[in-house]
């Protein structure tokens, strides 16, 4: 492997659930998912001959998080916000 393109996401879910490791869905696929599968893929990644590329892409959606919010999401030492909102959780996991 040479390449890793990070691109699938979810999108504005309507109630907060979380992922099995209990973090606020949204940020959990968006963001520390594409983190887990890079780092689980990492020693395949080393192994190539010419050296190897990861790409995460991602939206114009980070804009949808506030300075504040992103304070707060750090603050909670869960990467939480204080009140779940769909687009705003979408923002925040963008924004990460």
């Amino acid at each position: 492997i040479d390449i890793l393109m990070n691109n699938a996401g979810v999108m504005a879910i309507p109630e907060r659930l979380t992922t099995s490791d209990g973090f606020e869905r949204t940020i959990g696929i968006n963001h520390l998912g594409h983190f887990a599968l890079t780092a689980g893929l990492m020693p395949f990644l080393q192994r190539a001959n010419n050296g190897f590329r990861v790409v995460t892409v991602s939206s114009e959606a980070h804009k949808f998080a506030s300075v504040d919010g992103v304070k707060a999401m750090i603050e909670s030492g869960t990467l939480d916000e204080p009140k779940y909102s769909a687009w705003g959780s979408y923002g925040l996991s963008k924004a990460a």
